[in-house]
């Protein structure tokens, strides 16, 4: 279960207002829980006040560049 399938688990409606503020069907729903979107990934964080992270939503983690390189 991704972090984002549990907080929306955690309270009744959760899924059906994330799904209104994204513009999308509640099936869409359904899957963007198990994997975000790019195009969503901000919109989902601020819609959970950060409780779901964008490096919890992500498949693999960004990896930045280090100064050394």
């Amino acid at each position: 279960m991704t972090e984002l399938e549990a907080w929306l688990k955690k309270e009744r409606g959760r899924a059906k207002r994330l799904a209104a503020h994204l513009g999308v069907s509640k099936a869409r729903m359904s899957q963007i829980a198990k994997r975000v979107p790019r195009e969503h990934l901000l919109a989902v964080r601020d819609f959970t006040e950060g409780a779901v992270s964008l490096e919890a939503m992500l498949q693999t983690p960004v990896q930045l560049e280090s100064a050394d390189a």
